[in-house]
């Protein structure tokens, strides 16, 4: 799943992102989830984890399609 970051405050949401690798029912009903993989899960794989990350992974392309 995809969806929004933002601090505690729930009207902080910007550019940045996160994708759930695996279920975590503590954030259900506290963030949007706006998209899901569903090709491409290999480009996922190689984002550098963390936060932040070392050495930060730079994403030149991204779109959300229906």
């Amino acid at each position: 799943m995809l969806g929004a970051a933002r601090s505690e405050n729930v009207d902080s949401a910007n550019s940045q992102f996160f994708i759930m690798l695996a279920p975590n029912a503590t954030l259900n009903d506290k963030y949007t989830v706006y998209g899901r993989v569903i090709s491409g899960m290999d480009a996922v794989d190689r984002i550098a984890p963390g936060e932040p990350p070392e050495s930060p992974t730079k994403i030149v392309h991204m779109s959300l399609g229906g």
